[in-house]
């Protein structure tokens, strides 16, 4: 069942240069009980994504166009005080930087208890049991004494657990995760995924997780929505994404990883019926990929697709029309005919799907040949 969807959401901030496009048909749906990862490089608009579902928007944003249906209910129509009942209840996030997310002069018990009030009417000692039950439930140890310490008196990873309780006391339909591992090591990294997926399952909540690693995408998301330049340009499964990709930015991100996240990604395709001769991203060279050259800015984006001018891929239509955000179309047999049918599971806003998910199933072989398209790409034309 769709629990939250969001269409062609469109996003403006008007400045005294002119209007800058930040999000522009940003689109996906997100099933009840499952976790989907919007990933793609800093500035891609996954946070301002992530708060405009929230309702809070920063001053001067103005939504051109665009839903956010919550259970059908357009949640962009909603006033000031209708929002304040859905955020913790029915919507809730994990903010990436926990310090900025807690007052340093308020308790841990305070904080959590406004989560609560806000919602619901209790007597002090049963908001004091629930915020101690909730800060046992994600993992801290002497939950009632940690009630009455300051933020700067925990560590990294635990100021992060409080966090998660937070959004979790008023047990909300959708938890949006904003970066929830970028500010702790790669130990905590992976008890805070642990934590996240054990909830998720326990009070099947739908999880939105905006990261850019896609080792937390391989370990923790079943679908991906790859976003570039503020619109979504790829929807997939993560088996989906991490074996045949269909946008040549879905093939650089993934080219790009490092080892750690490569072998997580290896993990993935394992567990997927092969197709032909693979190698697994770990055994890629040692030399780190990156794409080349830089995402544009709202103030200069390019004409027809945004990421043609970084794009080996790239015909003559690609700097006149932008791609629709459309269907890949598969051959795929069956026992009365074989014939072409709509995959709607798989999404990518390209022209090329077909030759980009052809040389992306080539490159498992070697990435050599995959790398020199791009070289090709960026050097000076004379």
């Amino acid at each position: 069942m769709t629990l939250l969807e969001v269409r062609n959401l469109r996003l403006r901030f008007d400045t005294k240069d002119g209007p800058l496009q930040v999000l522009d048909e940003i689109s996906f749906k997100l099933e009840a009980g499952e976790t989907l990862a919007m990933v793609g490089e800093s500035g891609s608009g996954k946070s301002l994504t992530a708060l405009t579902l929230m309702g809070l928007l920063p001053p001067g944003a103005i939504i051109e166009t665009g839903e956010v249906l919550l259970e059908g209910r357009n949640l962009l129509t909603l006033s000031a005080r209708q929002w304040r009942s859905v955020r913790g209840r029915e919507l809730a996030m994990v903010y990436q930087d926990a310090n900025s997310a807690l007052h340093p002069l308020l308790t841990v018990g305070e904080q959590l208890a406004e989560a609560i009030l806000a919602h619901r009417k209790e007597s002090p000692s049963e908001v004091r049991k629930a915020c101690a039950s909730a800060l046992g439930e994600v993992g801290i140890s002497a939950p009632e004494a940690r009630l009455d310490a300051y933020p700067h008196e925990l560590s990294g990873g635990m100021r992060q657990r409080v966090v998660i309780a937070m959004a979790l006391l008023a047990r909300p339909k959708v938890l949006i995760a904003d970066e929830p591992t970028t500010a702790v090591d790669v130990t905590m990294q992976a008890q805070i995924l642990e934590l996240l997926e054990h909830l998720r399952a326990k009070y099947s909540m739908a999880v939105l997780l905006v990261t850019h690693d896609l080792g937390v995408v391989a370990r923790a998301a079943q679908k991906v929505a790859v976003v570039y330049a503020g619109r979504t340009v790829e929807l997939a499964t993560t088996k989906e994404l991490f074996q045949t990709p269909l946008h040549p930015y879905s093939v650089g991100l993934l080219r790009s990883a490092p080892s750690e996240a490569a072998q997580s990604m290896a993990s993935v395709l394992a567990a997927s019926p092969s197709q032909g001769p693979t190698q697994s991203p770990s055994q890629a060279p040692a030399r780190l990929f990156s794409i080349p050259g830089m995402a544009p800015s709202p103030a200069r984006m390019p004409v027809g697709c945004a990421f043609h001018p970084r794009c080996p891929f790239e015909v003559a239509r690609c700097s006149r029309e932008r791609p629709e955000l459309k269907a890949w179309r598969v051959e795929v047999p069956s026992n009365m005919h074989t014939g072409l049918v709509t995959a709607t599971s798989r999404r990518a806003a390209c022209f090329e799907q077909e030759r980009v998910a052809a040389a992306a199933v080539a490159s498992r072989t070697g990435w050599h040949e995959l790398e020199q398209l791009w070289l090709a790409k960026m050097e000076p034309r004379t």
